[in-house]
């Protein structure tokens, strides 16, 4: 029986076709994987705010404050350990691997209240702690201030959840690159350097030089997956947070992601570090 073997010019041919194919559908695949995790982050961010919300519920009404001490010697009090809101709000989520944002290249990187190096400088104790309460890097919660109290930043007591005049508009948490507990617009935007504070005696951690405090990694630096108080969750741009949003304050009665009011903006006193938050943006996340 004769067997016809394929040419070397139609094989040619065939992996030509292949190569063309792969080229085509590999861009699409990594597409598709990016879709998923950007999709998967909001569904994180969204959770956190629901397990926010369920802590308040206990809580009377309360947030989970930014930080809690334990404290020994009062009155001359000594912290010896630091729990951070991640911890207070855990038991309300399935599993501490949704405080790990999809996209954050520092996803594997543990907070400043999860370190073991960081946790020794600040004398907590102890040292290393279980692996149910050690968060990564990635979320942060949003340190709002309420209206009319300039400087007076709010989450690091507890606080009604009601009294705020905006849920819908006002950050519970958002994606960053900061290995604390929160951030604020007090900030200003900031591209981490080797030398660079992080805990007593110890510089920052080589993971972040280069990295920008207040953004994460997600829709190609862009933007961010944000949650609010009034418990939703979506995406929205660097620009958007920190300018739009600042700009339409102004002349509106909706407070912006930050919590500040048009009223406040126009007083003149104590908020200038907004607007620096806003013309520090870098070109690149606008």
């Amino acid at each position: 029986m004769n067997k016809k073997a394929f040419t070397l010019i139609e094989l040619l041919v065939v992996i030509a076709i292949i190569a063309i194919l792969a080229a085509i559908l590999f861009p699409v695949f990594a597409q598709a994987k990016a879709q998923a995790k950007a999709i998967a982050g909001l569904s994180n961010v969204k959770q956190i705010v629901l397990a926010n919300l369920m802590y308040s519920n206990d809580a009377d009404d309360n947030k989970a404050p930014i930080v809690v001490q334990d404290l020994v010697g009062c009155p001359s009090c000594t912290v010896v350990d630091e729990h951070s809101w991640k911890e207070l709000v855990a038991p309300y989520v399935k599993t501490v691997q949704l405080f790990q944002d999809t996209q954050n290249s520092l996803r594997t990187v543990p907070d400043v209240h999860s370190d073991p190096a960081a946790r020794a400088a600040f004398g907590w104790v102890p040292v290393i702690i279980p692996a149910n309460i050690t968060f990564a890097v990635g979320y942060q919660s949003v340190n709002i201030q309420m209206p009319g109290q300039p400087g007076n930043f709010v989450n690091y007591g507890a606080f009604s959840m009601t009294s705020l005049p905006s849920p819908a508009t006002t950050g519970i948490v958002m994606e960053t690159h900061s290995p604390n507990a929160d951030d604020g617009p007090y900030e200003g935007w900031h591209q981490y350097v080797a030398g660079d504070f992080y805990a007593p005696g110890i510089n920052l951690p080589t993971a972040f030089v280069g990295k920008w405090n207040l953004s994460g990694d997600a829709y190609s630096s862009k933007a961010m997956n944000g949650g609010y108080f009034d418990g939703h969750a979506k995406r929205i741009t660097y620009g958007a947070r920190d300018c739009t949003a600042y700009n339409e304050a102004k002349t509106s009665t909706v407070t912006d992601f930050w919590d500040i009011s048009g009223a406040d903006l126009n007083s003149g006193g104590g908020y200038g570090w907004e607007a620096t938050n806003c013309t520090t943006l870098p070109a690149a996340f606008n």
